[in-house]
């Protein structure tokens, strides 16, 4: 049965080194120590028989370093049934080499051990047939990823003696093993996806995604070492784009962190009396347009901001004067004066003798005051 196992090794071996496998490794680079339990076929020299599997315990510790080779060291303990009055051998094996891993893409990976080690058995009846050797061995199995800190490895694995000392001959014996081992995450191996993962920043923030517990951060926004940004007016807009970062708690703002200003006139919307103020008119700090003169054209679209009070105006907040008298029409009370004439301050023409008729009309400009004259003035 052992010398089954390990021929089983050995051809397995070698189809594993054959296979082209991928050089990216998916796996972390680090220490690991862990347990072993298995099951151990002993040869037939040291039983005096034909034994069955015995259980074995042990400890494992070893490191794994690039993306296809790790280090190990092990321990196994057992105690087999022997005949010939021997009574049972407690059996150590202790044993180092290195792991040579395949398939670094994926979680569980092929490997192959090979290494020197040592076997000492010790006879409950016979102390003189007590012995202890070196050895060789190989095996072969997979090394699963359970996360980021386990892993969880199983072995067939061939043990050969390497010399003849207090034996009849050689010993070929067989490990069923299984080990959960546990260390530090470590580091994943450089170009691997892992390795990638770990250094991405999806959202830009200066913190790698996997230690960021706020993976949307906008961008601009300032951020903790958890990746996280501080809202200090606590508006809902994260501080470094917070255009207004001392907003007053319960204030509508907009998407820059400043109250909303849905007409953009410069004051806040909660404070706003005049909310659908034009676009560039001059308001007041109630947010209502301003007309200095009152001629209801807003100030800051009014052509003539000083336009005295009763003219009429165009659309750019500038006098009519319909018979250019250069008086404004709303205030002309003779708005049909003759081109040319000229008139006083309200829009007539004058009339300096008083008696009704015009002075560029009266042929008798200086009559006496109360005498009644004709069309003439006279």
């Amino acid at each position: 049965m052992s010398r089954t196992v390990m021929t089983s090794a050995l051809i397995a071996a070698h189809l594993l080194l054959a296979e082209g496998v991928p050089t990216a490794a998916d796996d972390r680079r680090g220490g690991e120590i862990g347990i072993v339990v298995g099951a151990f076929a002993p040869d037939e020299t040291m039983t005096r028989d034909s034994s069955t599997a015995e259980l074995e315990l042990g400890l494992r510790g070893g490191s794994v370093f690039t993306s296809r080779w790790g280090w190990f060291v092990d321990g196994l303990y057992s105690v087999v049934g022997t005949s010939g009055g021997l009574g049972d051998a407690k059996t150590v094996i202790g044993r180092s080499g290195i792991d040579v891993m395949f398939g670094p893409r994926r979680n569980s990976r092929w490997l192959v051990s090979l290494g020197p080690g040592w076997m000492v058995v010790d006879y409950e009846n016979a102390g003189r047939e007590d012995f202890h050797n070196p050895i060789a061995s190989l095996g072969f199995g997979q090394r699963i990823r359970v996360s980021a800190n386990t892993r969880l490895r199983w072995e067939l694995r061939g043990d050969h003696t390497l010399d003849h000392a207090r034996l009849e001959d050689d010993l070929v014996q067989g490990h069923a093993l299984l080990a959960f081992t546990w260390g530090p995450a470590g580091e994943p191996e450089p170009g691997s996806a892992e390795a990638e993962r770990a250094r991405s920043d999806e959202d830009g923030d200066g913190v790698r995604d996997r230690q960021d517990r706020c993976p949307g951060t906008p961008v601009g926004a300032q951020v903790d070492s958890k990746g996280c940004a501080p809202d200090a007016d606590r508006d809902g807009i994260p501080d470094g784009i917070d255009r207004c970062p001392r907003s007053r708690v319960g204030e509508s703002v907009g998407p820059d962190g400043c109250p909303a200003d849905a007409d953009g006139d410069g004051v806040p919307d909660m404070s706003d009396l005049c909310a659908d103020t034009p676009r560039l008119a001059h308001v007041d700090e109630w947010g209502c347009p301003k007309d200095l003169d009152g001629d209801s054209v807003y100030d800051g679209f009014d052509a003539c901001p000083a336009t005295p009070r009763g003219a009429r105006v165009d659309e750019r907040g500038c006098p009519l004067d319909g018979d250019g008298d250069g008086v404004p029409d709303g205030r002309d009370r003779c708005p049909l004066t003759p081109a040319g004439s000229p008139v006083d301050a309200q829009g007539c023409p004058p009339d300096g003798d008083g008696d009704g008729v015009r002075d560029d009309l009266d042929e008798c400009p200086a009559t006496p005051a109360g005498r009644d004259v004709d069309e003439r003035g006279c």
